[in-house]
């Protein structure tokens, strides 16, 4: 995805200075969610800097475009608006590749040639099959300029115009409430071992909703709804709309909307995957369908799905009835809940913990958990829920020492072990965290095996006790020891049998095979282990190449490390095939899943696996 951007400079009317720091998070949040592989437009204070900072910070190329040379352009376009304007743009100029178009060679007014040329580079970054997306910061206009000849050229079918009103700021704006999966889940009745439902929310939810004028907020419902109060009782009450996504059709989710349809008569829109089947209690409310995978969602279909979105929230206003309880039972009056005590800042902090999620904002997300941790006024319920939500979220950023910081008061309280996706996301942390430190990894353990005891075997507990295990082998192999062959067959142990439990899950069937192997050809194993590990082999390539896994980077890193085991099992073989497909998966996966993948293979090289075939593949991922 492309995304050509422009926008208001700062005025007093279009573009108040106040709102600087609003805009600007608005922006990063879309870029965050739309995850474009580049941005393309100019650089003059406001809107543009704006932009350009936002994908600096989330790591995303950009490209500007400009008439005249960078001092030039300067004293036109950045210089008026003030010191602070200067610096940030002179820092974005020194680092940003600046196309300079020669001030003699267009006509007076720049601004036409400038958006033309942006458009025209749009396209040809567009040649690729990429879609290209509009991002305005301003209100429509009547009359035409830089940004609104802009957003004409985002109105084609295959394209897409998002806006951003400056003058607006964040207290003025209504808020939304989405209720829908969190994370990362299994998914039994699709047969996918890793749904990401947080997809739907970044790449169509959440650009549609800034797009409309809302707030968004988000909830862990498996967190919150375990510890129902009056902070998430008020949200689906008072929320101007609520957006609600069927996927999984889950029973928390399925009772917020429940309640949402008892307390207002309209503000309410339902989505849903295309495969899920709209349940009878619902057979007569309207129900936008949009296509989606396991794991991603493509541009086209975001696209699709965001401009039906944009029409249902376009249609909020009309207030027509949507609760199929109000349209049953006409004579009923609204639920209004009571306005939260001013010491209760429960719903303020969720808000923010889900703005810092939504740009990955780790040092914000644990300033957050620090001031929920030390709140006096704060309920124990409001406590636990939004401790754990701000460790969800760091584990996901890889910031596993913030996360265990975080969760462990939530972890210790669970005393029966009775929340056991809470008691895993511990464990992780403490392994991920760990460096080797053996009171943490045998604190996961110790966990991981209580787990076990209280809900029986489960792939992803089996699979985080196989990594507590390969984590001590490699402190050994750090330090230059031989691997303990009773923690060697630990992990074995653990990871085979999480591949019994759960055969549609590659995980934990590769690190067996690569221990395997490992064992067999460095550490005494010999004929049998290899014999195991190429039996195990096409069982974990099968689960890596099942429909369910389409478009899952973790598969797909799979399936390099299969032809990588495979040639090394096998005498005479060539490292090609392995090549080829890590090559393809060095820019094609997530950076979490790149650095996972450098960490396997970093073991086996420090397991005496041969440098010549390693060190090239660590290279594709950047060490």
């Amino acid at each position: 995805m492309i995304v050509l951007y422009a926008g208001r400079r700062p005025s007093a009317d279009d573009f108040p200075e106040s709102n600087v720091d609003f805009v600007g998070q608005q922006i990063a949040q879309i870029l965050a969610g739309l995850r474009p592989s580049r941005i393309v437009g100019s650089a003059a204070a406001g809107a543009d800097v704006l932009a350009l900072e936002a994908a600096e910070g989330l790591g995303i190329p950009a490209e500007v475009i400009i008439v005249g040379d960078r001092d030039a352009f300067r004293a036109a376009s950045v210089e008026d608006k003030g010191e602070a304007w200067r610096r940030r743009y002179d820092h974005l100029a020194g680092r940003l590749p600046v196309e300079e178009l020669r001030a003699q060679e267009v006509p007076s007014d720049g601004w036409r040639a400038v958006t033309r040329r942006i458009v025209q580079r749009g396209e040809e970054l567009a040649q690729d099959g990429e879609a290209v997306v509009v991002l305005a910061v301003s209100a429509p206009r009547a009359t035409l300029d830089h940004t609104e000849e802009l957003a004409q050229a985002g109105l084609r079918p295959d394209r897409l115009v998002l806006r951003i009103d400056p003058a607006r700021s964040c207290a003025e704006l209504p808020r939304a409430f989405v209720a829908m999966p969190f994370g990362v889940k299994p998914y039994p009745e699709r047969g996918w071992r890793r749904f990401d439902a947080d997809v739907s929310y970044h790449r169509v939810m959440l650009p549609a909703l800034i797009d409309a004028g809302y707030r968004p907020v988000r909830a862990d419902t498996d967190a919150l709804l375990e510890v129902i109060d009056h902070t998430m009782l008020r949200e689906i009450n008072h929320a101007d709309v609520m957006v609600v996504d069927l996927a999984m059709l889950s029973a928390s989710v399925m009772w917020e909307l429940g309640l949402r349809h008892a307390w207002r008569r309209s503000g309410t829109i339902i989505l849903k995957p295309d495969w899920v089947k709209r349940p009878f209690d619902i057979a007569r409310v309207p129900v936008l369908s949009y296509r989606r995978a396991a794991r991603h969602i493509s541009d086209a279909e975001a696209i699709r799905a965001i401009r039906a979105l944009q029409d249902a929230l376009r249609a909020v206003p009309e207030r027509r009835v949507d609760s199929p309880v109000f349209a049953t039972v006409g004579s009923l009056t609204e639920v209004a809940l009571p306005d939260p005590p001013a010491a209760d800042a429960g719903g303020v902090v969720l808000e923010a913990l889900t703005q810092a999620a939504d740009l990955g904002d780790a040092d914000e997300l644990r300033f957050l958990a620090d001031r929920v941790a030390s709140s006096t006024t704060m309920r124990p319920a409001v406590r636990t829920a939004l401790l754990e939500q701000a460790g969800i979220q760091l584990i996901a950023l890889d910031r596993h020492d913030d996360a265990l910081a975080v969760l462990e008061p939530v972890a210790r309280a669970d005393v029966g072990y009775e929340r056991r996706e809470l008691q895993e996301r511990y464990a992780h942390a403490l392994i991920r965290s760990s460096g080797g430190d053996d009171a943490r990894l045998a604190e996961a353990e110790r966990r991981l095996e209580a787990l076990r005891h209280r809900h029986g075997d489960d792939g992803e507990t089996l699979g985080l006790l196989g990594s507590a295990a390969k984590a001590r082998l490699e402190t050994a192999l750090a330090a230059g020891d031989v691997p303990s062959d009773a923690v060697l067959e630990r992990a074995i142990r653990a990871y085979r049998r999480g591949m019994e439990v759960d055969p549609g899950d590659p995980y934990p069937g590769i690190n067996a095979v690569a221990l395997l192997r490992l064992r067999a050809q460095h550490w005494g194993g010999g004929v049998r282990d290899a014999r195991a590990a190429r039996e195990l082999l096409p069982v974990v390539r099968f689960a890596a190449t099942r429909p369910q896994a389409d478009g899952d980077g973790w598969a797909r890193m799979t399936l390099a490390e299969c032809a990588l085991h495979s040639c090394l099992l096998t005498d005479g073989c060539g490292p090609e095939e392995a090549l080829v497909l890590y090559r393809q998966c060095a820019d094609g996966v997530e950076a979490q899943q790149r650095r996972a993948a450098a960490r396997q293979l970093r073991l086996m090289r420090a397991a005496g696996d041969p440098e010549e075939v390693i060190d090239p593949l660590l290279e594709l991922l950047g060490r």
